[in-house]
């Protein structure tokens, strides 16, 4: 399928379908959207080019359950070597934003990643719709272990998992954050 410039800048039909259906699932709120947001600059998982979002997203954050869910698609410039599947680095980087910000909405606001790691399972194929989950793994003092899964929007498929620590900057031993 080919597809205009000015389309990248739009989500997919299914991606538009996975956005009303986690919209619609009780006790979620809406975290961040690039579709809706104010454009931050600074961070990486908002950067743009002249054929739009890198990565297309929205974020559901469920505070009673610990729990964010949410979806990506990634825009033409996230090809990787094998052109019409997602880098590597681009995957991560929803991993480490997905788990980011659950840790950050569930705890305190300053946190920083201790690490994150990234099982890359099956390709994701650029401009697909992808379902995200982020789970609080367990907290123990100022650390936060998290657990995220990149899925296809019916979750059948895992295309990758990862685990994550944060920090909480306050506490942190010799941290000038």
């Amino acid at each position: 399928m080919t597809s205009s410039p000015k389309s990248h800048w739009e989500w997919l039909e299914e991606t538009e379908a996975l956005f009303t259906r986690l919209e619609a699932e009780p006790g979620w709120t809406q975290m961040r959207s690039t579709k809706t947001d104010h454009q931050t600059k600074y961070l990486f998982s908002r950067a743009v080019t002249e054929n739009g979002p890198i990565i297309h997203f929205a974020l559901f954050l469920h505070e009673k359950d610990g729990k964010l869910r949410g979806l990506c698609q990634f825009g033409e410039d996230a090809n990787s070597f094998m052109k019409g599947s997602v880098h590597g680095g681009a995957i991560a980087t929803m991993h480490d934003t997905t788990t980011g910000v659950l840790a950050m909405n569930m705890g305190t606001k300053k946190m920083y990643t201790g690490y994150l790691n990234t099982t890359f399972l099956r390709p994701i194929r650029v401009r697909s719709t992808v379902l995200m989950e982020a789970v609080i793994d367990k907290v123990d003092g100022n650390k936060t272990f998290l657990k995220g899964y990149l899925k296809s929007p019916d979750e059948k498929t895992v295309y990758s998992e990862c685990t994550a620590l944060y920090v909480n900057a306050d506490k942190a031993a010799g941290s000038n954050m």
